[in-house]
């Protein structure tokens, strides 16, 4: 591990953060932009990323990007794309430093357009883009229109997009209220049966998300067990649990990452450390896991 002077160096003590809380890292520490070299050298310390789970030290990476965030450091942009390409099974990293180039702008938008247009072998990097984007989109007005067209440009290869990707791209774009604009090509994407509808719902749904539709015109569908049919079963055995109840499965039930967080695990009596194997045993991530 490297040598860090203080401030930097009390962000290795300061333990597990909680997602939804940051505090004031630059009011509370006195950081400053003459900081940002030390603290992009913390983002990229290998040491610190592979500690054990339980120690403290395993958090200063994530203190550290959100300090970058709060300094809107333009120069930590290459280190945090990084560690989102080589370190896609890293949950913290993938629900954090998108949040991190929204604080961030314009300087996080090329690379996170290099990260979403690249075919990599892990979707979950691909997402994060997307999300990159829908943070910039939603923290910079003057930006949006230039992020939406980065998600329509990759939308419109739906015929060889995962579907899971085109999902998130259109339920991006409705996020951001863009969907509407660009309707004809989201319908094509669904006609093409290239959209995963259980992230929300089929062209109907959409349809009257958007205001387009008042009711569905075919029956309702539980788009979940259409597509994991042997969920259907468990579903039943295990629906007296109350993990099972308080988090029951809905039909348009998204895989986003946002949609369960380690607040929730932890709510439910789990406890899930940064990079630990997910809870039930399986060996797996979480986010590859349990969060689906």
């Amino acid at each position: 591990m490297a040598i860090y002077n203080d401030p930097v160096k009390c962000l290795l003590s300061l333990n597990k953060p909680k997602l939804q809380e940051w505090p004031n890292y630059l009011d509370r520490f006195s950081f400053n932009a003459s900081h940002i070299p030390e603290l992009i050298e913390m983002l990229n310390d290998e040491d610190l990323h592979t500690a054990a789970s339980e120690s403290a030290e395993i958090w200063a990476p994530v203190h550290a990007w959100r300090v970058l965030g709060q300094l809107k450091a333009n120069q930590a942009v290459p280190a945090l794309m990084t560690l989102l390409e080589n370190n896609p099974d890293d949950d913290w990293a993938q629900e954090e430093i998108p949040l991190i180039c929204g604080m961030i702008g314009e300087t996080a938008i090329e690379p996170a357009q290099t990260l979403l247009t690249t075919a990599h072998e892990d979707i979950f990097i691909n997402i994060a883009a997307i999300n990159c984007l829908e943070n910039i989109a939603a923290n910079h007005m003057d930006l949006k229109a230039r992020c939406v067209g980065i998600l329509v440009d990759r939308l419109q290869a739906y015929n060889t997009n995962d579907c899971t990707l085109n999902g998130l791209l259109i339920n991006c774009l409705t996020t951001l209220e863009a969907a509407l604009a660009h309707i004809e090509l989201v319908e094509a994407a669904f006609e093409a049966e290239r959209v995963d509808e259980t992230i929300r719902g089929d062209f109907e749904d959409l349809q009257i998300d958007l205001g387009l539709l008042k009711e569905r015109i075919t029956p309702s569908r539980n788009y979940f067990f259409e597509k994991y049919p042997e969920m259907e079963s468990l579903t039943k055995i295990f629906s007296a649990n109350k993990f099972v109840r308080e988090n029951e499965i809905s039909p348009k039930r998204s895989i986003a990452p946002k949609k369960m967080t380690y607040e929730d695990i932890n709510a439910n009596k789990l406890k899930v450390g940064r990079n630990a194997p997910c809870p039930c045993g399986s060996g797996k991530k979480y986010k590859k896991c349990c969060l689906h």
